[in-house]
């Protein structure tokens, strides 16, 4: 038994086509169309397509969503009561195309090295 908490998560080389297991869950795509498809669909510059990420975590008795739009590099925050409402209120925003993203400081993962020994 390791003593590590978690286990690894390799990254897929390449879009077989299947969808990631919480998307294919039940009733999600469903529930959430618009925030499934901001996770399943590749968007980009066609050489290196990557799909949104949601990063949740709690604060102050609320559900919280971070929204990361990887191919544009901006990110958002939504939240509610409970996870249903943080990911309606998500669906609901990415369906209304209103978001208020942050782009702003933001650094994209291969621009991060020289953006740290410029300063």
């Amino acid at each position: 038994m390791s003593d590590k908490p978690g286990r690894p998560v390799a990254r897929p080389s390449q879009d077989d086509g299947t969808l990631p297991p919480v998307v294919s869950s039940p009733g999600f795509v469903d529930l959430y169309p618009h925030l499934a498809d901001f996770l399943i669909k590749s968007r980009g510059d066609g050489q290196t397509p990557t799909t949104g990420t949601i990063t949740l975590f709690l604060e102050q008795g609320h559900f919280k969503l971070c929204l990361n739009d990887r191919p544009l590099a901006r990110s958002t925050f939504i939240s509610g009561w409970t996870l249903h409402e943080a990911l309606k209120a998500a669906d609901a925003a990415l369906r209304s195309n209103m978001i208020r993203w942050r782009v702003r400081g933001y650094v994209r993962a291969p621009d991060r090295q020289k953006f740290l020994t410029s300063a």
